[in-house]
């Protein structure tokens, strides 16, 4: 065993023993220390041995095919690490290049705006010493790869067969071009050792690429300070005011940003804010002043920051209960239509801590507390969870949660996205009371399957332009599953129903707002696979009238590939329950020794997804041609128009474990050009909050809203933009407000930013 890992283990016994000799001595009677310090040491020791031996009996019976075919993915995982290691070196891809080469001539088509390089790549089956005087041109050209991924995501081992999905992002600084190559491909091992690709057929290849400077460049690169009490930085958010000036805060690094006019970012401290480990926040005109204000929520309750200089430490408008351990998400929105904004309050358990794990994976309801406040004064909150008919599953591992009207009458529902169960929607039946909606047993209805998920964060919006909300929810698409699946019919190994689990591990999902409801939209199949997605934002970058999405992803980059998802899915998901068990910690610590020693990652080296909507059904991923690729981990993002020229930007924050542990924020201006036309409304004297903006031009409505508590950790207020594509005029402009009036704008003109200040206005 690696010393490392050694070290690891001991740590973990000790803490093991420790926690059941406090357990043993409550539940048994009393004993001399010495006696139960030793029996809870050979107790312990001995349940987590056979636990390791069980699992390994596993290994060798269960998950035999399994292993082989980890066995053959790990001569991808030491080809692509050497890639890391030598900068993507075409001396690297040559060292590894098997003996015949095929490249299929079936190929997906380039989007608009870009280059097909399909007519680039090599036709017919090459040898080894044609595949390699192909690699020796690219090279001598100019071409070097930055960055690929490499995916087992099936295998025969009777026929020695793996079929990869795999992407290439490269770029040429001689010509200024980049390119992106995605496809499969059926790899044929030796049958003799050292295992090598023998034949390798490329399929299904989109290979693409453009010309020039990216519509996106790097503005502002920012290390972010890390305070002693915390290790995160987070919640983003984006505060627009009429002005014009748009600043960030980072709630957990204590600092607020704002953009000169040269594009230069200056941080300064914000004042006074408590310290807290780990701060829910959101921005919501609390007090009726006309300024939003900071609604922080911790460990003892919730606390608001009086807007806009947010100068702490604010006032306690409610304390908890009892300690709230993760405080997660708050949403602020007005539910029971009494004119005072109420809050909701959403926790995360981590899994794994103390020897516990979801259970059921696919649906767990196992964690800390959700909340509902009801504000029934200036600064009076009563918790309403049980009355409202929230309480049933107010114990979801929740990453995000926000108010929105799904159906059209009046009134707030709420929507809630949660790891290991997926997306929970609870109808606001009137007088205070949610309900869920009636189990549909029609394929792609939102109540069955599709709603599973490992749920990351989500946001809501009118995405395909019908006038209805739809829901967009972010989740995690692994590779090593899809093959467990395809070789095992894994899923039925468990008690849930046929699809669960399948459904949890499908990544992403859009839901379609219909006449009777969410359902799966089939148009959104491409926003599936991004990798492990958390925040989610809806922006038009190239102002054509059509949201696309930004996804922040990564969870753990370390020096290898190689990663935990192996121990994931054949072990841990089986081992813990939702309880405590020291026994179970301490084998959960030593898998996690382990992956320390080996360096292997969890869910890494991706770097983030740009959506770009081509046209309704068809969302291609061009985030590395158009520049917002950061190959990094990321978190949170938000969408603004920073230099307000009518272009929206990025500004996204790292989480970053290897080489160096750090977070940074990374802002990233949209300098494309083209001829569409924009609109934007900046909001002055008035809370933005649930309330939406729509406009009506030639090529039909939009609608925008400012949301409060969706993404992930990641918040933008006081303005919203439209691309209007070829439209020049706007016909007409008016804001939804959230107590039920409409304001029309008046006459608005297109390609500029205006400000919307609260009239009188008639109820809808």
């Amino acid at each position: 065993m690696h010393p490392k890992a050694r070290l690891a283990l001991w740590v973990a016994i000790l803490a093991a023993v420790a926690a059941f000799a406090a357990w043993h001595r409550i539940h048994t009677e009393p004993v001399s220390p010495a006696s139960a310090s030793r029996a809870a040491t050979e107790a312990v020791t001995r349940a987590f041995l056979e636990l390791e031996a069980r699992e390994a009996e596993r290994d060798r019976t269960v998950w035999g095919e399994e292993v082989e075919a980890e066995a053959s993915e790990d001569v991808l995982v030491a080809f692509w690490d050497e890639l890391n290691a030598s900068g993507h070196a075409w001396e690297t891809f040559g060292a590894h290049a098997p003996d015949s080469f095929h490249f299929s001539t079936n190929h997906t088509s380039a989007p608009p705006g870009f280059t097909d390089l399909a007519d680039s790549l090599p036709s017919g089956r090459l040898k080894r010493g044609e595949l390699l005087e192909w690699l020796a041109g690219l090279r001598d050209t100019g071409w070097q790869v930055r960055r690929s991924r490499w995916e087992v995501t099936h295998h025969v081992s009777t026929s020695r067969h793996s079929w990869l999905h795999f992407e290439i992002l490269a770029e040429n600084q001689r010509t200024h071009s980049r390119a992106q190559i995605r496809g499969g491909a059926d790899v044929k091992w030796t049958r003799t050792e050292p295992l090598r690709p023998d034949d390798i057929e490329v399929t299904g290849v989109a290979a693409w690429g453009q010309t020039g400077p990216t519509r996106f460049v790097v503005e502002a690169d920012i290390d972010l300070p890390v305070p002693p009490h915390t290790p995160f930085v987070d919640p983003l958010l984006a505060i627009t005011d009429a002005r014009g000036t748009t600043d960030l805060a980072l709630v957990g690094a204590g600092v607020r940003l704002r953009r000169d006019p040269s594009g230069h970012w200056v941080s300064s401290p914000s004042s006074n804010l408590p310290e807290e480990r780990l701060w829910a926040a959101t921005l919501a005109d609390w007090d009726g002043d006309g300024a939003d204000d900071l609604i922080l929520v911790g460990s003892t309750g919730v606390r608001v920051v009086k807007g806009p200089a947010f100068d702490g430490p604010g006032e306690t408008v409610w304390n908890a209960p009892t300690k709230l351990n993760h405080p997660q998400v708050v949403a602020a929105g007005d539910y029971d239509g009494d004119g005072r904004l109420d809050l909701w309050i959403g926790q995360y358990k981590l899994p794994y801590q103390g020897g516990q794990f979801p259970t059921p994976v696919f649906n767990a309801n196992d964690g800390f507390p959700s909340y509902l406040l009801h504000r029934e004064g200036p600064s009076t909150l009563r918790d309403t969870t049980e009355e409202s008919g929230l309480g049933t599953k107010r114990w979801r591992r929740v990453y995000s949660g926000s108010f929105v009207d799904l159906d059209g009458d009046g009134k707030l529902d709420l929507v809630v996205a949660s790891d290991f169960s997926g997306l929970d929607v609870f109808m606001n039946a009137g007088n205070g009371k949610f309900r869920e909606p009636t189990p549909d047993p029609r394929p792609l209805a939102f109540d069955r399957s599709s709603r599973y998920a490992f749920g990351m964060a989500h946001a809501t919006g009118d995405f395909n332009e019908d006038g209805r909300t739809d829901v967009f929810m972010t989740g995690m698409v692994s590779a090593l599953a899809e093959r467990l699946d395809a070789m095992y019919g894994i899923y039925t190994f468990g008690k849930e129903p046929e699809g669960a689990l399948a459904g949890a591990m499908s990544g992403n999902r859009m839901f379609s707002g219909t006449a009777d409801g969410l359902r799966l939209a089939p148009w959104g199949f491409d926003l599936m696979r991004a990798g492990w997605a958390w925040a989610v934002t809806p922006l038009d970058f190239d102002n054509d009238g059509h949201l696309d999405f930004h996804i922040a992803n990564g969870h753990e980059t370390r020096a290898s590939t190689r990663d935990y998802e192996r121990q994931f899915w054949r072990h841990d998901v089986y081992v813990g329950k939702s309880t405590n068990n020291p026994v179970v910690d301490l084998y959960f610590r030593n898998a996690a020794g382990r992956r320390a020693a080996d360096k292997a990652s969890y869910g890494g080296w991706q770097h983030g997804a740009l959506f770009h909507r081509e046209r309704t059904d068809k969302y291609p991923d061009v985030g590395w041609l158009e520049g917002t690729s950061v190959f990094a981990d990321t978190r949170n993002a938000v969408a603004a128009d920073f230099d307000g020229d009518g272009r929206i930007d990025l500004a996204i924050t790292t989480f970053e474990d290897w080489p160096v542990r750090r977070q940074r924020l990374v802002v990233l201006r949209n300098v494309g050009t083209n001829a569409n036309h924009w609109v934007g409304f900046r909001f002055d004297g008035c809370s933005s909050v649930n309330a939406t903006v729509r406009v009506t031009t030639s090529n039909g409505v939009q609608q925008r809203r400012v949301a409060s508590g969706e993404s992930f950790r990641s918040q933008s207020v006081g303005a919203v933009h439209f691309g209007l594509g070829n439209a020049a005029v706007i016909q007409r402009a008016e804001v939804l407000w959230p107590d039920g009036t409409v304001q029309d704008l008046g006459r608005v003109a297109a390609d500029r930013w205006s400000t919307i200040r609260r009239e009188a206005a008639s109820r809808r």
